[in-house]
This record gives structure tokens, C-alpha cells and sequence, in this order.
């Protein structure tokens, strides 16, 4: 019961902090994107505070505050991407090597992604039917549900990519 109670104090102080911030200047509010522009959906916990009151008063005191801040910079950003025109051109990360790629109308809702040379491995991999040839060692990647922003896609591929090769080296 007192679990319960923790959590949702934990809870309230952090709605109270995202509402009111420390000061009025401060006020915290999610990111309205522009029409065509990106805005990173992320957020980062940056400062928890608990003190001995709040498993004692059913109201949040200062010390009680969680301060959730936005990530500055997008995951395709941090990770090297460039805009080069209506394409996004980088690498996806592996811990096992990096590959080339590029994601084109990466603003609208639906960003087009590619990779260029992908590892042989991959064709063993249950997602390989998802990567469609284009000629020229150029594959077109194809998801189930199209990600609305780069760094969704990114992320996806990355994953699909450090998989395959991770089960070639169990091989």
C-alpha cells in the first residue's frame, strides 16, 4: 500500500512539475511543431527530487519535484546526419560496423528510408524480405507501419541490422 501510494505521489509531483516548472519563465510545455518541421518526441529526466515528506503528505513540496526536460537534439543529429536538401545522408550504427544510407522527404510524415550495400547477413534475418533492391547495391526499407520521423526509422534499422550480425556471430 505504501508502494502505491510513493508511485503515485512520484507521480503527481512530476504532472505539478511539468505544469508549473520552478518559475513562470520556466514553465515547461510540449515542443508545437511547424507545419514540415521535426520535432524530437523525446524527453530526459534530468532531476529527480524526493524528500522524507513525501511518503507523509499527500501534496508535493518543492523537494518533491521531477524536472522533465526535452532532448535538445534529435537522435539522427546526435548521431552525424546531415540535410542535404529534401535527403538526410548518414550512417546506421552498429556495434558491428557502420552502413551507409539516406532518407529521403525526411520533414513530411512520410520520410523514404535506405540503406546503401547492406551486410550479407541480413539475408538471414526474418526482416531481410523488408529491405527491396532498387539496382546498385541500393535497398529500399519497407515497414510495416511507415515511421513518422527520422529518428524512429533510424532506430529501427539499427536494431534490424545489429541483430542479423549479432546472429552471425553466434554462428
Amino acid at each position: 500500500m505504501v508502494g502505491v501510494l510513493v508511485v503515485g505521489l512520484i507521480f503527481l509531483a512530476w504532472y505539478i512539475g511539468w505544469r508549473m516548472g520552478k518559475s513562470e519563465g520556466e514553465r515547461l510545455t510540449p515542443p508545437r511543431a511547424q507545419p514540415g518541421q521535426f520535432t524530437a518526441p523525446q524527453t530526459r529526466i534530468t532531476e529527480i527530487r524526493t524528500g522524507p515528506r513525501a511518503v507523509q503528505t499527500a501534496t508535493p513540496q518543492e523537494e518533491d519535484r521531477i524536472v522533465i526536460r526535452p532532448i535538445k537534439r534529435p537522435y539522427w543529429e546526435q548521431k552525424g546526419w546531415k540535410p542535404n536538401g529534401d535527403r538526410l545522408i548518414g550512417f546506421y550504427e552498429t556495434p558491428m560496423g557502420l552502413f551507409q544510407g539516406y532518407i529521403e522527404d525526411w520533414r513530411s510524415r512520410r520520410p523514404q528510408f535506405y540503406i546503401i550495400k547492406p551486410p550479407r547477413e541480413l539475408r538471414y534475418h526474418n526482416h531481410w524480405a523488408c529491405f527491396r533492391e532498387k539496382g546498385n547495391n541500393l535497398f529500399w526499407v519497407h515497414f510495416g507501419e511507415t515511421p513518422t520521423n527520422p529518428d524512429a526509422g533510424i532506430l529501427e534499422i539499427e536494431k534490424v541490422l545489429a541483430e542479423a550480425l549479432s546472429r552471425a556471430d553466434r554462428r
